[in-house]
């Protein structure tokens, strides 16, 4: 969680700034506890933003990075990485010796 506060602080933009960018990008009406007018403001200040509400090419490449850091990775399971009949080959493998 450190690295996307970084993140965000390195390229000066607010949490609230970026739940706003996030809402726009997924079509989502942001809470009422953020102050979304101030924040588009400031955001089309800081070209975040077109003035038509729509994302810039660097708030697309910035949200989907951000984004990437909650995708979870998929576990990869013994049968995965050895196959389905891993545990017959192994019994194999014992009885050479």
């Amino acid at each position: 969680m450190t690295e996307i506060f970084i993140k965000l602080a390195e390229n000066k933009i607010t949490p609230n700034s970026f739940y706003v960018l996030n809402c726009i990008k997924e079509n989502i009406i942001p809470n009422s506890y953020v102050n979304a007018e101030l924040e588009t403001k400031k955001l089309i200040n800081e070209n975040w933003l077109n003035k038509n509400l729509t994302l810039t090419n660097k708030s697309i490449i910035f949200v989907t990075e951000i984004n990437s850091y909650f995708k979870s990775s998929k576990k990869k399971t013994s049968q995965n990485l050895l196959g389905v009949d891993f545990i017959s080959k192994i019994g194999i493998c014992s009885n050479i010796s």
